[in-house]
């Protein structure tokens, strides 16, 4: 969140704060967790994520915050559902998705991803195929106990030597 902060990323500040708050409450700690979520709602309203706003109020309605207690004042609500999404700012939000494919570690998450369905599966061995115009092609794979993923340029699936037939 401090990283996130002095980068002026308050989109991203406002996430961590948000999965702060759902860590807090997955351990137990309903103060923390409301602390956490009503400075997560703070956040989206000043990025212009008003629907977002309102999911976080309803929620601390229902986790136990203070009765009638709004995040928001009543000059920043609107009337119907719909308002709320139509003043979302979608600049903003196609801002943070590229400022947030630029952070994410592509091959980090692949390994990982990798990892939960081998380890799922019972396997030692994975490999993802991926359909490409009616072709399939190994992307990578990865075995229990490697250190790295491996991904090798794309090769057909017909051609690879790694897959069982």
């Amino acid at each position: 969140m401090q990283q996130a902060r002095a980068a002026g990323m308050l989109q991203i500040e406002a996430l961590a704060s948000e999965r702060g708050g759902r860590l807090h409450a997955a351990t137990g700690d309903p103060e923390l967790e409301r602390y956490y979520l009503r400075r997560a709602a703070r956040l989206y309203r000043q990025w212009g994520a008003h629907a977002k706003v309102a999911q976080l109020e309803h929620e601390l309605g229902d986790t136990g915050g203070a009765p009638n207690t709004r995040l928001s004042s009543t000059s920043e609500s609107t009337g119907a559902d719909g308002d709320a999404l139509q003043q979302l700012d979608f600049g903003s939000v196609m801002k943070s998705l590229h400022t947030l494919s630029g952070v994410i570690q592509l091959d980090a998450l692949l390994t990982r991803i990798m990892d939960l369905v081998i380890e799922n599966a019972g396997a030692q061995h994975g490999v993802l195929v991926l359909d490409h115009d009616g072709e399939m092609f190994v992307e990578a794979e990865r075995t229990v106990g490697d250190v790295v993923l491996a991904r090798a340029a794309t090769q057909p699936l017909d051609e690879s030597t790694h897959v069982p037939r």
